[in-house]
């Protein structure tokens, strides 16, 4: 294991400060969906709404969410030495299932994780470490990133939508990885970009990585695909027998 997932923190850390809880509405909550963001936080390109709209679609397959501000925690928590981006996310996302627990918050249901592009990196360190891995039942990543090359094999099962259009994140990577999982699912859309389903990137934004010159990203919105995915995650959560109720559907 790189680092340690109980690193040393200041006296004033307090993971409560970069959590953010919606409850479903739900009288009997499946369980709860740990939401972690791309690189961009909560913020994309100005839409601060995108992840309540996750957040909100969770709550009709009544699961609690937890929206967990990673980049935040770790900084507030003195920077601590544990390894890589994805360990580091991983890191904050072991802090904020231990501050959840410890409210009693949809005890003894599902505990899933739901991550956006870098968000994933974290999914792939808390899956390949074991002791880590046996704490989530489930994992639905939207377009991950992998730009540490961590190992993708996670020990739980692992649902990863790309699009195929995607220059951001290609899909080549993962779709190889689950040749060799088969906790590992992959869909990918054709005609699909990064950023499929964020519904305020109608109009495709083209960024360059350094300005001027290099490399080009596309974002760009697909109702197909948001819609599709949608889909892909009930029948993921059937196949793999985890609690759901779909209310109001």
């Amino acid at each position: 294991m790189v680092g340690s997932a109980h690193a040393a923190q200041p006296d004033a850390f307090d993971m409560s400060d970069f959590v953010r809880i919606v409850p479903t509405e739900a009288r009997e909550p499946a369980g709860t969906v740990y939401i972690l963001p791309g690189s961009s936080g909560f913020d994309i390109f100005g839409d601060t709404g995108h992840y309540n709209r996750a957040a909100r679609e969770w709550g009709r397959r009544c699961y609690d969410v937890v929206m967990v501000d990673y980049r935040e925690a770790y900084n507030a928590a003195g920077r601590p030495r544990v390894g890589e981006t994805g360990h580091k996310i991983a890191w904050a996302a072991t802090e904020a299932r231990s501050y959840v627990d410890g409210l009693g918050l949809s005890e003894g249901g599902a505990n899933l994780l739901a991550a956006w592009s870098l968000g994933g990196e974290g999914v792939w360190a808390l899956g390949a470490e074991n002791e880590r891995a046996d704490a989530w039942d489930a994992a639905i990543l939207y377009y991950p990133s992998n730009q540490d090359d961590l190992v993708i094999a996670p020990g739980f099962p692992s649902l990863a939508m790309v699009g195929a259009l995607d220059d951001v994140t290609p899909p080549l990577e993962v779709s190889t990885a689950a040749a060799s999982n088969g906790l590992l699912d992959v869909i990918v859309f054709g005609d699909a970009r990064h950023g499929f389903d964020i519904a305020s990137l109608e109009e495709a934004r083209t960024v360059r990585l350094f300005p001027i010159f290099g490399p080009s990203a596309t974002f760009q919105y697909n109702d197909l695909a948001a819609m599709s995915a949608v889909e892909e995650i009930d029948r993921f959560l059937e196949r793999n027998d985890l609690p759901v109720c779909l209310e109001g559907r």
